[in-house]
Protein backbone atom coordinates (compact mmCIF):
# COMPACT_ATOMS: atom_id res chain seq x y z
CA UNK A 1 0.00 0.00 0.00
CA UNK A 2 1.32 3.67 -0.56
CA UNK A 3 2.13 5.87 2.54
CA UNK A 4 -1.50 8.29 1.68
CA UNK A 5 -3.85 4.82 1.17
CA UNK A 6 -2.01 3.26 4.09
CA UNK A 7 -2.62 6.78 6.42
CA UNK A 8 -6.27 7.49 5.47
CA UNK A 9 -7.11 3.22 6.20
CA UNK A 10 -6.12 3.54 9.52
CA UNK A 11 -7.57 6.59 10.10
CA UNK A 12 -10.64 5.27 9.23
CA UNK A 13 -10.11 2.45 11.82
CA UNK A 14 -9.05 4.35 14.42
CA UNK A 15 -11.26 6.20 17.05
CA UNK A 16 -9.77 9.77 17.95
CA UNK A 17 -7.46 8.41 20.52
CA UNK A 18 -4.38 10.00 21.27
CA UNK A 19 -0.94 8.07 20.94
CA UNK A 20 -0.42 7.55 24.36
CA UNK A 21 -3.93 6.58 25.10
CA UNK A 22 -3.24 3.87 22.54
CA UNK A 23 -0.08 2.60 24.26
CA UNK A 24 -1.84 2.73 27.30
CA UNK A 25 -4.16 0.22 25.84
CA UNK A 26 -1.53 -2.17 24.96
CA UNK A 27 -0.38 -1.89 28.35
CA UNK A 28 -3.70 -2.55 29.99
CA UNK A 29 -5.07 -5.08 28.36
CA UNK A 30 -1.07 -7.07 28.50
CA UNK A 31 -1.64 -6.56 32.20
CA UNK A 32 -5.32 -7.22 32.61
CA UNK A 33 -6.22 -3.80 34.01
CA UNK A 34 -7.62 -1.87 30.85
CA UNK A 35 -10.19 0.46 32.06
CA UNK A 36 -11.90 2.56 29.82
CA UNK A 37 -15.24 3.17 31.71
CA UNK A 38 -15.54 6.77 29.70
CA UNK A 39 -15.68 5.39 26.60
CA UNK A 40 -18.48 4.58 24.38
CA UNK A 41 -19.41 1.43 23.49
CA UNK A 42 -18.37 2.12 19.62
CA UNK A 43 -15.10 3.30 21.18
CA UNK A 44 -14.46 0.15 22.99
CA UNK A 45 -15.70 -1.83 20.43
CA UNK A 46 -12.57 -0.03 17.82
CA UNK A 47 -10.35 0.36 20.47
CA UNK A 48 -9.91 -3.18 22.15
CA UNK A 49 -9.54 -5.39 18.87
CA UNK A 50 -6.55 -2.41 17.73
CA UNK A 51 -5.09 -3.49 20.98
CA UNK A 52 -5.92 -6.82 21.17
CA UNK A 53 -4.32 -6.75 17.41
CA UNK A 54 -0.98 -4.96 18.18
CA UNK A 55 -0.52 -7.23 20.96
CA UNK A 56 -0.83 -10.27 18.40
CA UNK A 57 1.47 -9.02 15.64
CA UNK A 58 4.14 -8.26 18.38
CA UNK A 59 3.99 -11.70 19.58
CA UNK A 60 4.13 -12.89 15.85
CA UNK A 61 7.33 -10.94 16.09
CA UNK A 62 8.80 -12.99 18.56
CA UNK A 63 7.45 -16.04 17.02
CA UNK A 64 8.98 -14.99 13.48
CA UNK A 65 12.14 -13.47 15.42
CA UNK A 66 11.66 -10.40 13.40
CA UNK A 67 13.69 -7.79 14.53
CA UNK A 68 18.06 -8.10 14.36
CA UNK A 69 19.90 -5.71 16.36
CA UNK A 70 22.29 -3.21 15.03
CA UNK A 71 23.50 -2.27 18.51
CA UNK A 72 24.15 -3.80 21.69
CA UNK A 73 21.21 -5.59 22.82
CA UNK A 74 20.62 -9.00 20.66
CA UNK A 75 17.80 -10.06 23.35
CA UNK A 76 14.19 -10.02 21.62
CA UNK A 77 12.14 -7.53 24.35
CA UNK A 78 15.10 -5.73 24.73
CA UNK A 79 14.79 -5.02 21.22
CA UNK A 80 11.13 -4.45 21.07
CA UNK A 81 11.52 -2.65 24.20
CA UNK A 82 14.08 -0.30 22.52
CA UNK A 83 11.13 -0.18 19.33
CA UNK A 84 8.71 0.97 21.36
CA UNK A 85 10.66 3.71 23.57
CA UNK A 86 11.66 5.69 19.97
CA UNK A 87 8.31 5.17 18.40
CA UNK A 88 6.83 7.05 21.53
CA UNK A 89 10.24 9.70 21.10
CA UNK A 90 9.31 10.00 17.11
CA UNK A 91 6.42 12.18 16.38
CA UNK A 92 3.83 9.78 14.59
CA UNK A 93 4.35 10.78 11.35
CA UNK A 94 7.93 10.07 10.88
CA UNK A 95 8.72 7.00 8.48
CA UNK A 96 9.50 3.49 10.59
CA UNK A 97 13.01 3.69 9.46
CA UNK A 98 13.82 6.24 11.40
CA UNK A 99 12.69 4.48 14.64
CA UNK A 100 13.86 1.60 13.57
CA UNK A 101 16.97 3.55 13.25
CA UNK A 102 16.50 5.62 16.63
CA UNK A 103 16.21 1.45 18.39
CA UNK A 104 19.00 0.16 16.73
CA UNK A 105 17.03 -2.42 15.25
CA UNK A 106 16.43 -3.63 11.72
CA UNK A 107 13.63 -6.12 10.33
CA UNK A 108 13.92 -9.44 9.18
CA UNK A 109 12.14 -9.69 5.43
CA UNK A 110 9.29 -11.59 6.45
CA UNK A 111 8.26 -8.25 8.84
CA UNK A 112 4.85 -6.98 7.74
CA UNK A 113 6.76 -3.45 7.76
CA UNK A 114 2.90 -1.63 6.90
CA UNK A 115 1.62 -3.04 9.84
CA UNK A 116 4.74 -1.77 12.27
CA UNK A 117 4.44 1.63 10.31
CA UNK A 118 0.84 1.12 11.32
CA UNK A 119 1.08 0.18 15.17
CA UNK A 120 3.77 3.05 15.59
CA UNK A 121 1.40 5.82 14.16
CA UNK A 122 -1.51 4.79 16.06
CA UNK A 123 0.76 4.68 18.80
CA UNK A 124 0.39 1.19 20.61
CA UNK A 125 3.85 0.72 19.78
CA UNK A 126 4.75 3.13 22.98
CA UNK A 127 2.80 0.24 24.86
CA UNK A 128 5.82 -2.30 24.65
CA UNK A 129 8.25 0.03 25.64
CA UNK A 130 11.24 -0.10 27.43
CA UNK A 131 10.59 -3.31 30.07
CA UNK A 132 6.73 -3.50 29.36
CA UNK A 133 7.94 -5.61 26.37
CA UNK A 134 8.74 -8.46 28.92
CA UNK A 135 4.78 -8.81 29.62
CA UNK A 136 4.86 -10.47 26.55
CA UNK A 137 7.19 -13.22 27.55
CA UNK A 138 4.80 -14.23 30.51
CA UNK A 139 3.04 -17.28 29.12
CA UNK A 140 -0.51 -15.85 30.66
CA UNK A 141 -0.26 -12.88 28.53
CA UNK A 142 -1.85 -13.83 25.57
CA UNK A 143 -5.07 -15.64 28.08
CA UNK A 144 -5.24 -12.38 30.41
CA UNK A 145 -5.22 -10.58 26.61
CA UNK A 146 -8.00 -12.37 25.06
CA UNK A 147 -9.95 -12.93 28.05
CA UNK A 148 -10.24 -9.15 28.92
CA UNK A 149 -10.42 -8.36 25.36
CA UNK A 150 -13.88 -10.73 25.02
CA UNK A 151 -15.31 -9.29 28.52
CA UNK A 152 -14.78 -5.84 27.66
CA UNK A 153 -16.26 -6.34 24.10
CA UNK A 154 -19.20 -8.16 24.99
CA UNK A 155 -19.52 -5.86 27.72
CA UNK A 156 -19.69 -2.97 24.72
CA UNK A 157 -21.91 -4.56 22.65
CA UNK A 158 -24.29 -4.91 25.71
CA UNK A 159 -24.50 -1.28 25.81
CA UNK A 160 -25.23 -0.64 22.30
CA UNK A 161 -27.83 -3.13 22.62
CA UNK A 162 -29.31 -1.66 25.38
CA UNK A 163 -29.14 1.92 24.08
CA UNK A 164 -30.72 0.55 20.86
CA UNK A 165 -33.44 -1.13 22.38
CA UNK A 166 -34.31 1.92 25.01
CA UNK A 167 -34.08 4.56 21.88
CA UNK A 168 -36.96 2.29 19.84
CA UNK A 169 -39.27 2.18 23.30
CA UNK A 170 -38.72 5.97 22.72
CA UNK A 171 -39.42 6.16 19.45
CA UNK A 172 -42.85 3.74 19.93
CA UNK A 173 -44.02 6.49 22.95
CA UNK A 174 -43.55 9.41 20.60
CA UNK A 175 -45.88 7.51 17.65
CA UNK A 176 -49.23 8.57 17.84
Amino acid sequence: RSEPALQAAEEQDAPPLSRKEAGRDVIGLMSGALSIRRATPKEVLTRVPNAEEAIQFFQELRVADGLKSTGEHKDFYALLGQLGTASGNIKADAPIEVVLRKAEVALEETVDVDQLTKWHRLGHLRGVAGKAATNLAEPSTMKTVRNLAKHLLEEAEEQEKKAKREAEEHELRLAP
